[in-house]
């Protein structure tokens, strides 16, 4: 469950996020989106994966040995939805140049990890999304 003051808890995720470099393992996709549901929520859904892996290939074993990011992400924060509902701190997917990339719907736009920080997609070319309650 949401804690209480999430909208300025996701606020400062974002501005926390804004100029943080892309690193795997610390600052990829998948820690992104769990330090949001970690800071909302209290809940850590990657715990059992933190420190596990350093490199692309490292991720890449571990996403294949769960059956792919959308099965990590459907696994830790339950149905998809239809990305057209997606409400600012959800959790999304979006088709980037690494692949599948989990990112945070912040309104009309959703947070990705750039090579220099924070990036922004339009939420509209989300192909899916999770309700983080």
């Amino acid at each position: 469950m949401r804690l209480e003051h999430w909208p300025e808890l996701l606020d400062a995720y974002v501005a926390s996020v804004a100029r943080t470099p892309f690193a795997w393992g610390s600052h990829d996709c998948c820690t992104l989106a769990a330090d949001w549901v970690l800071a909302c929520t209290g809940v850590d859904p990657m715990a059992p994966l933190r420190g596990t892996y350093r490199t692309s290939t490292g991720a890449q074993r571990i996403l294949f040995s769960n059956g792919g990011i959308e099965a990590m992400a459907g696994a830790a924060l339950g149905g998809v939805i239809a990305t057209a509902f997606a409400q600012r701190g959800d959790v999304v997917l979006a088709a980037r140049s690494l692949g599948p990339t989990l990112g945070v719907c912040i309104g009309v736009d959703a947070i990705f990890p750039g090579i220099d920080g924070a990036e922004r997609l339009l939420i509209m070319r989300c192909t899916r999304a999770w309700r983080v309650s």
